[in-house]
């Protein structure tokens, strides 16, 4: 390590009250954090950056609502997308919807 190193090292630990090494492990952890979501957000990000924007005319509809409306079973629209025939927008760990433009799309294929 650099001088300049172990000083901002020190300094790190005195302001925090930890030991040197602690201190280390921290900067190392918070860095080694950093570097994972910085890979992460650009290798999945297709938004540069942004959150992206919804609109007031995107309308997102329940599995139930898509298959009321095709007149199938929800047991179909959850296979279609398992599948990734329909995409859907995921709002949570359990939640999922389809917009109603990616199902317009997919009526027009499917079914035409």
């Amino acid at each position: 390590m650099r001088e300049s190193d172990l000083n901002q090292l020190d300094s790190f630990a005195d302001d925090n009250n930890w030991s040197r090494t602690f201190a280390l492990e921290q900067l190392i952890r918070k860095t080694s954090m950093q570097s994972k979501t910085n890979s992460s957000t650009t290798k999945s990000s297709n938004f540069n950056g942004q959150k992206p924007q919804i609109s007031n005319s995107d309308e997102f509809l329940t599995y139930e609502q898509v298959a009321d409306q095709l007149q199938v079973s929800v047991s179909n629209v959850r296979k279609w997308v398992m599948n990734r025939q329909l995409k859907v927008v995921r709002l949570g760990h359990r939640i999922s919807r389809v917009k109603r433009e990616v199902l317009d799309v997919f009526i027009d294929r499917r079914f035409s």
